[in-house]
């Protein structure tokens, strides 16, 4: 069997995808092929996650980036074509289907590429926006044009998301694509637990204070700019400390240098502005007493670095919008708190610090671990490639698991 694992785009969460699948993959006799870019495969992130199994697939770096033309999703559509066409795999793995799947519908209607229908296919979707409450009427008006294209059969295709929030809404007001979609786990690497004091260590942070920490891409859509305000307004203890671990974008780097001074000076704000590996962003949210997941409203898609959190044990302080105003109280994952109020925000940074050391997970909370694991993550995907070469992918651990399992 010749598998396809079609990954335009190297940023965020798509080689960690990559990295998670290969190995189950080949693990069941299959062949693999990888559909890049050639800045992709040349990118840390390449580097990062897959030089170290590069052994396990053959690399296709010939997929041309698209751009942002008002063609972008014709063009998309035309490199997938191309790359399914030049390799004729049996099974194709796409983890980026929000460029592809309203056209590939359209184009799959009209009898324009049979080759679709012949071949086993995935798609994810990494932010399903239509599958939240719309704020306008030409928002309602677009968020319902896309999922009836997205909605439209694509022969032996699935559809994957990776939204709870959004899976839940989709499913309860029956829509077009209630009962089409299945919802799996967010790629996480596999994340190792260690103690706050060793984690701070391997860091060079200070043994002793409290750490709010932020992580990952810090930029303005994460809400560093208003956290970091926020912070230094609270009313917190001299040793509490705000960590900021990631690349900081220009543009909030400029706004955070005019408040920089007091607090670097009193050793209150502690920057780690660069890559980080995998292994040391979650060291940074071992290291953290809480951490900061404060999106901006127009950010309603899951949160990694949430769903990290929950996986080694740390409560969070979130938005109070979109995915996480359902999955923190859920779960129990921590506090929620309105970004857009600089007031609210320094109050809730307090006491979530205050309240972080008596923080415990919830039984439910132990079952999206499960839930979020590399392995559930890889079987999830596996389970028709496993199912078409007669092999078993073990027990797969549902969403309906996670919500109405034993307690």
């Amino acid at each position: 069997m010749r598998v396809l694992i079609y990954c335009p785009s190297h940023e965020g969460h798509h080689f960690v995808f990559v990295k998670l699948l290969v190995p189950a993959i080949v693990g069941m006799g299959a062949t693999v092929v990888l559909a890049v870019t050639a800045k992709g495969r040349s990118s840390k992130e390449f580097r990062m996650h897959l030089a170290p199994i590069s052994a396990m697939f053959e690399i296709d770096p010939s997929v041309q980036e698209p751009g942002e033309s008002a063609s972008y999703r014709t063009a998309s559509v035309k490199e997938f074509q191309a790359a399914v066409t030049r390799h004729k795999p049996d099974d194709v793995l796409a983890p980026a289907g929000d460029a592809l799947l309203p056209l590939l519908g359209v184009y799959s209607l009209l009898g324009r590429w049979r080759a679709l229908n012949e071949t086993h296919t995935q798609f994810a979707l990494i932010r399903a926006n239509f599958g939240y409450p719309a704020k306008t009427a030409s928002e309602k008006a677009r968020f319902w044009a896309k999922e009836v294209a997205i909605s439209l059969p694509l022969g032996h295709s699935q559809l994957l998301l990776i939204d709870s929030v959004a899976f839940e809404n989709i499913n309860a007001r029956r829509s077009a694509l209630a009962g089409k979609i299945r919802l799996v786990p967010e790629p996480l690497d596999d994340v190792v637990p260690i103690v706050r004091a060793e984690a701070r260590q391997r860091l060079g942070l200070p043994k002793r204070g409290r750490i709010l920490g932020c992580a990952g891409r810090l930029d303005h859509r994460k809400g560093v700019d208003r956290l970091f305000r926020a912070f230094a307004q609270a009313d917190l203890k001299s040793d509490d400390r705000l960590l900021l671990a990631g690349e900081i974008e220009p543009e909030i780097m400029e706004i955070l240098r005019d408040g920089l001074g007091s607090l670097s000076r009193r050793g209150r704000i502690i920057l780690l502005n660069r890559y980080l590996s995998d292994e040391e962003l979650n060291w940074a949210i071992c290291a953290s007493d809480v951490v900061a997941a404060t999106y901006l409203t127009s950010h309603c898609a899951p949160s990694g670095i949430v769903n990290k959190a929950a996986v080694i044990g740390r409560p969070v302080l979130a938005s109070r919008f979109g995915w996480s105003d359902f999955m923190v109280p859920e779960f129990g994952l921590g506090t929620l708190t309105a970004v857009g109020n600089s007031e609210v925000l320094a109050c809730d940074i307090a006491e979530a610090l205050e309240r972080s050391s008596g923080f415990v997970q919830s039984p439910r909370a132990a079952r999206l671990r499960e839930f979020l694991s590399p392995t559930n993550f890889a079987a999830s995907w596996t389970a028709g490639i496993a199912k078409r070469l007669g092999q078993s992918t073990g027990e797969l651990k549902s969403w309906d698991w996670v919500l109405h399992g034993p307690a």
